[in-house]
């Protein structure tokens, strides 16, 4: 008797998990707001933005948020500006959580490190060096500017 008890358990679970209707069940929710590709694409649709990537991505057992951006040299605008519609289009996404800190890659059309740092120094946005192409944003300051993540989106993003 005993042996069917986590039989009888293991189905009924199984039967809640497939949203089979069964009474005092209930499904959670797994949709997605606003995905990364969505937030990608937006950022895609810039002038000179060949490609954006937001993801999770590891450094040995911490998990962070890792966005990627590749200029063209048709990109003309500031990278002040740049940043900052990047990283609202980053916090509107639902998708891909910052945990504790997000990395950020600029490159193409010459951009450097530098350029990248003195961009989030602008924006208020502390940073420290995280490899010889990318820099790790400080969460506090990214809340600090954006609010907590995720953000519904504005009308200026």
């Amino acid at each position: 008797m005993a042996s069917r008890v986590p039989v009888a358990l293991a189905a009924s679970l199984l039967a809640c998990t497939l949203g089979l209707g069964l009474a005092g069940c209930t499904t959670p929710s797994h949709s997605v707001e606003r995905s990364a590709d969505e937030a990608e694409a937006t950022l895609e649709a810039i002038p000179g933005v060949d490609d954006a990537r937001i993801g999770p991505t590891k450094d040995g057992f911490q998990t962070y948020m890792s966005i990627n951006i590749e200029l063209s040299d048709d990109f003309t605008g500031s990278d002040r500006d740049l940043l900052d519609l990047v990283l609202r289009q980053v916090w509107s996404q639902t998708e891909v959580a910052p945990e504790r800190y997000a990395v950020i890659r600029v490159t193409g059309a010459g951009r450097t490190v530098p350029d990248v740092a003195t961009a989030l120094v602008e924006l208020d946005i502390g940073w420290l060096p995280y490899t010889e192409s990318s820099l790790s944003m400080i969460g506090d300051d990214l809340e600090a500017r954006y609010g907590t993540w995720p953000r519904s989106l504005s009308p200026q993003d």
